[in-house]
């Protein structure tokens, strides 16, 4: 689980074997359970997902692995998709209790982030 701030550079990316999913200013969950199946939860903003014909392992023509995109959806806050050999699921919303738990964690992993930066902040630079 991890927050992302917001940036004006290229958007941050997260690849597992069976997805991309690109971040923007976004509170998420990525997790690969295995080699053919990645789940993502976001919890604040909003992510697209893809999955690719060659990381999904799905042949081509002439037994090629095609480069192409197979699918893309764009997942808002509260929902998850699972990213598997076969592609993307359709976005599910997460039952109440289990999303309380998980803001709860990202909410503590923020209070962490800040504090962090301002200890980092007075660290003095070595010359």
């Amino acid at each position: 689980m991890c927050k992302v701030k917001a940036k004006k550079s290229p958007a941050f990316t997260v690849k597992s074997q069976t997805a991309l999913v690109s971040v923007r200013g976004t509170g998420l969950e990525v997790v690969a359970k295995d080699k053919n199946l990645t789940e993502v939860l976001v919890l604040e903003g909003r992510v697209v997902v893809r999955d690719f014909v060659k990381e999904s392992g799905l042949p081509g023509e002439q037994e090629e692995l095609l480069l192409t995109v197979l699918h893309e959806i764009a997942l808002k806050p509260d929902y998850s998709a699972a990213v598997g050999r076969d592609g993307i699921s359709k976005p599910v919303k997460m039952p109440a209790e289990a999303l309380a738990h998980k803001k709860e964690a990202l909410k503590e992993i923020k209070e962490l982030s800040v504090l962090a930066l301002k200890e980092w902040e007075k660290t003095p630079l070595n010359e």
